[in-house]
Formats: C-alpha cells, sequence, structure tokens
C-alpha cells in the first residue's frame, strides 16, 4: 500500500497512478470514466487506467481530450448520404476504402462514429451509407447490434444543391 500522496503528502486513501504509478491521494487524482470516448474505435493504452496524478493527466490525457474533442465537432458536421440517395452521390470521389463499424447500440451510434473515422482521417462526407441491424437473442432476452459501413469523400458544399 502507497505511503503519502506525491501532491500534498496525505496519507487518507492513496491509490497509485496508472502510468506512471506514484501514489495520489482521493483528492489529487484525476479520475476518467470507463465509458469516456465513445467515438474512438480503439482506446490508446494510455485510457485503460482509472486514477492518473496531476502531471500525468495533463501531459497524457489532456491532449488526447482535445484532439477527441475538435474531431467530434468535425464529425457533426459531416455530411450523410444514404444508399438511396446515390443520385445525389454519382459524381463524387468513390476510391477511398470503405469505412466500417460494428456492436453499436443504435442507428444513431453507428452514424456518429463513422462519421468521426471520416473526420480523423481528413474527409467531410459519407456516401453510399448502409445501416443493418441484427437482433441478439439470449434466451428470453432480445436486443439489437447495428453495424454500418459507408465510403468516406471530400465534398465541395458551396456546390451541393439543396433537394427540393
Amino acid at each position: 500500500m502507497p505511503k503519502a500522496c506525491t501532491a500534498c503528502k496525505s496519507t487518507k486513501k492513496v491509490e497509485l497512478c496508472g502510468v506512471c504509478e506514484s501514489p495520489v491521494c482521493q483528492k489529487c487524482a484525476q479520475y476518467l470514466p470507463k465509458h469516456s470516448f465513445p467515438l474512438l474505435p480503439v482506446r490508446p493504452p494510455e485510457l485503460h487506467h482509472d486514477t492518473y496524478c496531476g502531471p500525468c493527466y495533463v501531459s497524457k490525457i489532456g491532449p488526447i481530450e482535445e484532439e477527441y474533442a475538435r474531431l467530434s465537432v468535425l464529425a457533426a458536421k459531416v455530411l450523410v448520404f444514404p444508399k438511396a440517395k446515390a443520385e445525389q452521390t454519382r459524381l463524387m470521389d468513390k476510391r477511398e476504402k470503405p469505412l466500417s463499424v460494428e456492436d453499436c447500440e443504435d442507428e444513431r451510434d453507428v452514424l456518429l462514429k463513422l462519421a468521426y473515422l471520416a473526420a480523423k482521417e481528413g474527409f467531410n462526407a459519407l456516401i453510399y451509407v448502409h445501416v443493418a441491424k441484427k437482433q441478439v437473442r439470449n434466451h428470453a432476452y432480445q436486443t439489437s447490434r447495428w453495424t454500418g459501413h459507408a465510403i468516406p469523400t471530400k465534398v465541395d458544399e458551396a456546390k451541393l444543391r439543396p433537394d427540393y
């Protein structure tokens, strides 16, 4: 059991930092909820811990939070063109490798994760978006799992015509 907090020298409820393993008290510790960063496809190793000391949180988690917030704003602005609207996308570039997500809670979650992946790669639109639902049955309990795929592309928003 750790002896005293490295920041305030308190000996009450001392835990270890997940990154540097230095002792930190409950008052000085920074906590990261398990379900933070829901749009990340794969969590970096730095995000697998619960407790962080102040310096580790600022140096390791701070930049990840800033990048996540920036990409989340860009993902909200990504244009989505479903497969049914193929006539609007016939002149758009379709050379990129399709993005796909699996095992999502609902359709909105699928679209947000696809948009986040597109924004991360520098695209501002998703074309040929296909979202599918699969029923999962566990004896008397059933739920739905959603999957989706789309092709990311860059679109000049000034050239888009509104759909009448």
